[in-house]
């Protein structure tokens, strides 16, 4: 049995001790997740083999490709939250301090499928909420860049360096935006996830891991924010959201419209399959602090 149903497994049993199975002879459990379409053809077959290995449990998929958080508060509101839930760390205290999720905390001391043992403690950590554990990890993803070779080659660009600068990564983008004038050098998103690696790699970020002040108002952060916001707004390396339009920044990428996109692992399955250049990933840059993602 792989890992992704060992965790299912462990999850429905939850569920079930939970009070959240039917009394009915099958057991139905609503499962919610993000993804895109090649993440979800990862998914499916999945739970299919979880339905087959575990005939009186019936598993109704629901896929939200956009807005899924926005989509899930208004599940949880309208009091139809999904008995399992896919959650990133960066959402999970909202629904924790509202009592939302059950407590998993001893779950995984004795588990026979899967244990505390089975994951990186920091990964387990992201997860707590005031000592609580809240949600079960289902992977870990560094921030990486995507890059766009034929293009780098077009203008004879150097591929981004293994241990690159924040100055070096800037320079490359002018060096990219230069040469190509009806397309950028790099992704821009609004997301916290995309501009925080900005702020810890410059020493910066919202609140102290000890959350016991604010720093999102230190100069480091203040530094932070106003490189990544200058690479749209001051050097037009970054296309504005008009610019964009309704295209994503993986389209862009795809389509060859922006050189580097900065994103996670879970673009790979489809940039594997649909883009017809020659790519490559390269470490996020690295500010005063290190490269942290």
């Amino acid at each position: 049995m792989n890992k992704f149903l060992k965790l299912f497994v462990l999850i429905i049993a939850i569920v079930s001790l939970a009070g959240c199975a039917s009394k009915t002879r099958q057991t139905n459990i609503k499962f919610s997740s993000w993804g895109s379409e090649s993440e979800i053809t990862i998914i499916k077959p999945l739970l299919k083999e979880f339905e087959n290995q575990n005939p009186d449990i019936k598993v109704e998929f629901i896929h939200i490709p956009k807005n899924y958080f926005q989509k899930l508060h208004l599940l949880v509101a309208s009091n139809l939250t999904p008995d399992v839930v896919f959650i990133n760390n960066l959402n999970e205290p909202l629904y924790a301090e509202n009592n939302v999720f059950l407590d998993l905390t001893g779950y995984l001391k004795n588990e026979k499928y899967i244990s505390n043992n089975d994951f990186f403690p920091p990964a387990l950590e992201a997860f707590k909420y005031k000592g609580a554990l809240y949600a079960i990890p289902r992977d870990i993803s560094n921030l990486v860049v995507y890059y766009n070779k034929d293009i780098f080659d077009q203008y004879n660009v150097p591929y981004p360096a293994e241990n690159w600068s924040f100055d070096e990564f800037l320079q490359t983008c002018l060096k990219l935006k230069k040469n190509s004038k009806s397309n950028f050098a790099v992704s821009f998103e609004e997301a916290p996830l995309f501009w925080l690696p900005y702020l810890w790699s410059n020493g910066g970020g919202l609140i102290r891991k000890n959350l016991d002040s604010i720093i999102i108002n230190k100069p480091q952060s203040i530094e932070a924010l106003q490189f990544y916001a200058d690479l749209r707004n001051k050097y037009h390396a970054a296309p504005t959201k008009s610019e964009a339009g309704s295209a994503t920044m993986a389209q862009l990428f795809i389509q060859g419209k922006i050189a580097m996109h900065i994103s996670g692992r879970w673009s790979t399955p489809r940039y594997r399959k649909d883009i017809d250049f020659d790519w490559d990933i390269a470490r996020f840059p690295r500010g005063k602090a290190g490269s942290i993602v």
